[in-house]
């Protein structure tokens, strides 16, 4: 990491997060999975899901991705909503 963001870090506040999250990542992201999944596990009631055969934005690939990408968005919402 380079430029302004390459000493930002906020891990020691992520647990102050009080809402339902999705830490949503790709199989190829530069976003590894095991730190997608460390920051979920600081997120009280986060859900850490890891994309396959996707890389950093998957709204922006090629079908079947993006479909399966908002997919994953939308179960992910529909049971929280589903909680209440």
């Amino acid at each position: 990491m380079t430029g302004a963001l390459k000493d930002w870090d906020i891990f020691d506040r992520l647990e102050r997060i009080r809402v339902p999250t999705l830490v949503l990542g790709g199989e190829f992201d530069e976003c590894v999975p095991s730190h997608l999944a460390d920051i979920a596990g600081r997120i009280p009631d986060s859900e850490h899901v890891t994309q396959s055969g996707a890389a950093h934005m998957g709204y922006l690939e090629e079908e079947p991705l993006r479909r399966e990408y908002v997919s994953i968005i939308r179960d992910y919402m529909e049971r929280i909503e589903a909680r209440s």
